[in-house]
């Protein structure tokens, strides 16, 4: 006969309540990784999770999930079921198979060829949700591949990301040396109109033209659009190349700021901490020169290289933290920035939280968390 402690008893019976309620009937949105390496994204209408701890089995509600993991080399095919608070249970999948609905058509998972299942909508918080192409929130474990948390599930690769644990901001990505995140170009990331952005922190002053996000050519920049930072400390937003039309905004060393840039039909404009900082008509000249892709009729001219994250193997790398990256297909308006800003921590009375050298990670070992 299994014993166990007194205080882990406890925990579970604590936990209980906690299991047992809300399972709603209401629908979720997941991706659900195989074995073969496949993965799918879809919904499912499955509102509970039926886990046997091996002293206790337990009906746990979907909606209290953030990721499901199965433990790599254990013999009975356990998992660890994530919490959203951060609890953490091991145990094992009873029931046969998971359904989801995916786009091409419904399915049957069967359970012991499922390796994870990740809530996406545990995940995201963002008030703004329409027209969302992609979305980088960094809430996984160090031994994970960074996942988009948009319905698109775009394709990307990663090198030398680290994490972070930030107060108010939770797990966070930090940019040194030479890491980078390449999200492999698809026709989605080309929009007619778009906005792009996140939650910034640098933690060194640029030494030239570095890449926080852009589309564009590597080393000339021509075409496409993006976000760079400079040595005065300033942050630059562009569409159609980084001469072309652009619009700026300045940034403070070691702080958070929600930056955001925004382009339309006639357009661009950047926004820090929810404000309007400056805006700028688009250069119809260089919206209409030859030699890059203008695939949706709008006044960008798109080019179908990825889109580069931290760097693009032709300048210097970006040094600094970053949570919360987004895409959007459309142009956002005032309120839905300021509504996506607020949601992420800031207020008008405190918009800036600034972050003592103690909290910062060391480039040298990113990977220690942040106290």
């Amino acid at each position: 006969m299994r014993h166990f402690p007194l205080f882990f008893v406890a925990f579970i019976c604590a936990l209980l309540p906690v299991i047992g309620a809300d399972t709603k009937d209401e629908t979720h949105r997941v991706r659900v990784s195989l074995d073969n390496g496949s993965r799918l994204v879809g919904t499912t209408d499955q509102v509970a999770l039926d886990v046997d701890l091996g002293f206790e089995r337990l009906e746990i509600p979907i909606q209290r999930v953030q990721r499901v993991d199965r433990i790599v080399g254990a013999q009975d095919a356990r998992h660890r079921v994530h919490f959203v608070n951060g609890d953490v249970l091991t145990g094992r999948l009873m029931q046969d198979s998971f359904d989801l609905d995916a786009s091409f058509d419904s399915v049957s998972l069967p359970s012991d060829l499922i390796s994870g299942i990740d809530i996406l909508d545990s995940h995201a918080e963002l008030t703004v949700q329409k027209g969302l192409l992609l979305h980088l929130s960094f809430d996984c474990d160090e031994d994970k591949e960074i996942l988009d948390q948009s319905s698109f599930d775009q394709d990307m690769h990663a090198e030398g990301i680290k994490f972070a644990l930030v107060d108010k901001r939770g797990r966070v990505a930090v940019f040194a040396g030479r890491s980078k995140i390449n999200v492999a170009h698809d026709d989605s990331l080309c929009p007619r109109n778009l906005t792009i952005g996140g939650w910034l922190c640098p933690t060194q002053a640029a030494r030239t033209y570095e890449v926080i996000a852009a589309k564009t050519h590597p080393g000339s920049w021509d075409g496409g659009y993006g976000l760079y930072y400079y040595p005065d400390n300033t942050v630059y937003f562009f569409v159609n190349g980084y001469h072309a039309t652009y619009v700026q905004a300045k940034l403070t060393l070691d702080r958070w700021s929600h930056v955001m840039g925004v382009c339309d039909d006639d357009s661009i404009r950047i926004y820090v901490d929810g404000n309007l900082i400056q805006q700028a008509s688009v250069n119809q000249v260089a919206a209409s020169e030859s030699g890059n892709k203008n695939m949706t009729g709008g006044v960008t001219r798109h080019v179908d290289t990825p889109l580069c994250l931290g760097a693009d193997n032709s300048h210097e790398s970006w040094n600094g933290l970053l949570d919360d990256f987004v895409l959007f297909n459309r142009s956002l308006d005032d309120n839905e920035i300021r509504s996506l800003y607020r949601a992420g921590g800031g207020s008008d009375q405190n918009p800036l939280d600034s972050l003592p050298p103690s909290s910062l990670p060391n480039p040298e070992g990113a990977h220690e968390d942040a106290k």
